[in-house]
């Protein structure tokens, strides 16, 4: 069985190889941190070439930082679920950690109902995602089906986001760290992080 939660908060530094495990993409596809960045190579199964679909490096721009840089870059590339990519890439927080996503009423009650700063407008959409009220997910912009999500969804969009702060060509950074905020204060509240 797959561990979900094997680079859950992969600290940079301790240099490590591993399989992609998403469907269509899971053959021989590969990641990992070496040489102080990540790398990504990506091969759809049916590839008849010994060349990735997609092959980032440390000496590639933008560098991958995190784990949220590759599981964007792979979002990019395959237009997969952001849950089933950070199950592919195993960035899921371990099942003995979690707990349920905590109250988040107050957090987003302290923020008011009109955000005065793109900031606070980030946290708030994060959180009223959080509690099942938007039907946009506030780290990949895709389309939510409703409901409040679990904490591995949540993690997933957490993940997006990251990534999306670490792309030098992000549009509103003040929006995206409020939802980096929002979003990995119910990660680390749920987990203990």
């Amino acid at each position: 069985m797959l561990d979900q939660a094997r680079y859950f908060m992969h600290r940079p530094g301790d240099e490590f190889t591993a399989a992609v495990w998403l469907d269509g993409w899971e053959h021989q596809s590969l990641w990992g941190w070496e040489l102080g960045y990540y790398f990504l190579q990506l091969w759809r199964n049916d590839a008849r070439t010994d060349k990735p679909f997609l092959w980032l490096t440390p000496a590639d721009r933008p560098l991958l930082t995190s784990s949220g840089s590759v599981a964007l870059a792979i979002a990019r590339t395959t237009g997969a679920d952001p849950l089933d990519i950070s199950r592919a890439l195993q960035i899921l927080p371990p099942p003995a950690l979690r707990s349920p996503i905590p109250t988040i009423e107050g957090e987003l009650a302290s923020l008011g109902k009109s955000p005065n700063d793109d900031y606070c407008a980030g946290q708030i959409a994060a959180y009223e995602w959080a509690l099942g009220r938007r039907d946009i997910r506030p780290g990949s912009g895709s389309p939510w089906r409703g409901g409040a999500p679990s904490l591995d969804e949540v993690t997933a969009e957490w993940n997006m986001n990251t990534g999306y702060l670490n792309d030098p060509l992000l549009q509103n950074r003040p929006h995206a760290s409020g939802v980096d905020e929002a979003l990995g204060t119910i990660v680390f509240d749920a987990t203990d992080g």
